[in-house]
């Protein structure tokens, strides 16, 4: 049988503690207990009774504890988006000043810039797609597009709000990221052909190419070595815009190169002219890259058909006051003008990237080509704004207008593979080791060789 329990042990214990202390209380004269001394234990005894009951029939109550704060997890590291480039000097540090302002607008991504070998940054970009090990964006010469859009080694860039964009950048350098009529990289600057020209040694730019010829330098006849009034490199891409003065034409369907027999007599007369132009006395016109820039160089020449790119070599040469810039001349007796080419450097995304990486590389894409960022590549780089809306004045103020009427540079793989085939006709020609007639055919036979063509 359960052994019963006492509800209330601590009222009963309290109880007979009193009764000792009623027999045991101090006591007056002649042992009777003092009035005063017993009034106390009198008032206390209700109180120790009720504290008594109040502490059986009421819980205990835990002591609160102080509620612990929240865990916070680790700080989500930043995004890293990789971008290869071959640019270098002036023109690097202004990408890389670029990147670090959008990285002050957007904390939580980090833009890494790696210099690479412009000779060989598409072939390392293609083989590290294929192990994985490429870069999230390449910046490259528009040329080399093609090649990698067909392989899908980039993606193509159908974001609204790279599409937005567009209407701010100048047509032909947004045709140069085009490929079958797609959008696969947007272009931040550009490089074309222009006439240099010296003020201090000819005030008006040449109104046709032979008036450029003909132009005598004022210190040609007390400089100990000729001086010129006009040097020329001789090339494929140099030389091609004057095609269709002549008549001819090189572009065929789907951006395809071809020499057919109906641009047989335009192509002819303008390896003709090519060829006339060499051999004149007046200028130096020539296959030799090292004796223009050696003449350019010496500051001896007055003018010069030359790449844009190459104005600041200009304005160290001359001085930045005397540098003339003008569209490659009209040539004289003849109806149409020549078309230069424009060659843009373009920005692609890697194909393999997350959806979060492609969204972050396209916003930083469209950051390179607004207004501030295109301005701060020229004046900080010398990179010519592609973006129309640039506020820009001086020399690129004058390539802006230059330019306008510009195509742009081939850049499919057909095209890629067609340059060797042309720049050997031309030189051929130059060279004197096959007649214009003879260099067309054996050009025309190699084009229709090539892989790739329908």
């Amino acid at each position: 049988m359960r052994a019963r329990v006492d509800p209330h042990p601590r009222l009963r214990a309290i109880i007979r503690v009193h009764r000792r202390s009623q027999g045991s209380s101090p006591t007056g004269t002649k042992g009777r207990p003092h009035l005063l001394l017993k009034l106390p234990r009198l008032l206390l005894l209700p109180l120790l009774v009720l504290a008594a009951a109040c502490s059986a029939t009421t819980p205990s109550q835990p002591t609160p504890q102080p509620t612990p704060a929240p865990t916070t997890g680790a700080a989500t590291p930043p995004l890293v988006l990789t971008l290869w480039h071959s640019w270098s000097g002036r023109s690097a540090q202004a990408l890389d000043l670029l990147a670090r302002r959008y990285e002050q607008n957007h904390p939580d991504v980090r833009i890494s810039l790696r210099s690479r070998p412009a000779a060989s940054l598409v072939r390392d970009y293609s083989a590290g797609v294929a192990d994985g090990s490429a870069p999230q964006m390449l910046l490259v010469r528009s040329r080399y597009l093609g090649e990698l859009a067909e392989r899908r080694y980039v993606l193509p860039l159908q974001d609204k709000s790279v599409q937005e964009r567009l209407g701010d950048l100048l047509p032909a350098a947004v045709d140069g990221g085009r490929i079958g009529g797609i959008l696969h990289a947007l272009p931040i600057t550009f490089d074309s052909l222009v006439l240099f020209y010296d003020r201090r040694q000819m005030p008006q730019p040449p109104k046709t190419l032979d008036d450029a010829i003909a132009f005598v330098p004022p210190q040609a006849t007390a400089s100990p070595e000729r001086s010129w009034g006009l040097a020329y490199y001789l090339s494929a891409p140099t030389t091609l815009p004057y095609l269709n003065v002549f008549g001819g034409s090189l572009l065929g369907p789907g951006g395809t190169i071809a020499l057919d027999d109906a641009n047989r007599a335009g192509t002819l007369r303008w390896l003709e002219w090519i060829q006339s132009l060499h051999s004149d006395q007046r200028t130096t016109a020539t296959d030799d890259f090292g004796v223009v820039d050696s003449l350019i160089q010496s500051n001896r020449v007055a003018a010069a058909i030359d790449w844009s790119y190459r104005l600041a070599d200009y304005q160290r040469l001359w001085g930045e006051d005397a540098v003339g810039l003008a569209p490659l001349p009209d040539l004289g007796g003849q109806s149409a003008s020549p078309t230069p080419w424009l060659l843009s450097d373009v920005i692609c995304v890697n194909t393999v990237t997350s959806q979060q990486q492609r969204a972050a590389a396209v916003d930083f894409l469209v950051f390179l080509v607004s207004g501030s960022a295109q301005e701060l590549l020229w004046s900080r780089g010398s990179e010519q704004p592609v973006n129309r809306r640039a506020q820009v004045d001086g020399a690129a103020k004058a390539i802006a207008g230059i330019v306008a009427g510009t195509v742009a540079f081939p850049n499919t793989t057909a095209a890629s593979r067609a340059w060797p085939v042309l720049d050997e006709m031309v030189r051929s020609v130059l060279a004197g080791s096959a007649t214009p007639a003879e260099a067309f055919d054996k050009a025309a036979t190699g084009l229709r060789a090539l892989p790739g063509r329908p």
